[in-house]
């Protein structure tokens, strides 16, 4: 009796471990080039868009191998179907129509990233009815002044 009480915790230990190691693995191997989010931008665009959930009447995305395509409207509006995308590990990049990129090169230097035209991701924010992820494409300066001035929406209201 005592014999099958050890068997029986030994299988389910094994269990268990086989199950922690089976998740591990999943995560571990993971890499940042499983799904990649482009954003195709009206050529010359410069300054803010954003996506806007809308699960009845929004876009979805088109793929391309592992690569998610939103293409933004000049108005800077997008309405998408779902954020699934953007809550689980993701790369970002964006380019404008014409296949200029508009996401920074790892060569570059500090001064130059801060300086270049990119897509930058400044905040998501949600009222409790409209959820929202916004972008700004342009220098890191652009980004700050538009943080600064929509500071309530991205730190929360003040007391």
């Amino acid at each position: 009796m005592e014999q099958d009480a050890r068997g029986s915790v030994a299988v389910v230990g094994l269990t268990i471990l086989a199950v922690v190691l089976s998740v591990f693995w999943w995560f571990t191997r993971r890499t940042p080039e499983d799904v990649c989010i482009e954003f195709v931008i009206p050529d010359g665009f410069r300054g803010v868009f954003f996506l806007e959930l809308d699960p009845d009447d929004g876009t979805s995305p088109e793929w391309r191998g592992n690569t998610a395509i939103y293409y933004i409207p000049r108005s800077g509006v997008l309405k998408v179907s779902s954020f699934d995308l953007f809550e689980q590990w993701h790369t970002e990049r964006g380019r404008y129509s014409n296949g200029q990129p508009l996401t920074a090169d790892e060569s570059i230097s500090q001064e130059q990233y801060e300086q270049s035209v990119l897509l930058r991701d400044a905040f998501s924010m949600s009222d409790g009815v409209v959820e929202r992820i916004y972008f700004v494409v342009g220098t890191e300066k652009d980004l700050m002044n538009f943080r600064e001035t929509n500071r309530v929406w991205w730190e929360g209201p003040e007391d």
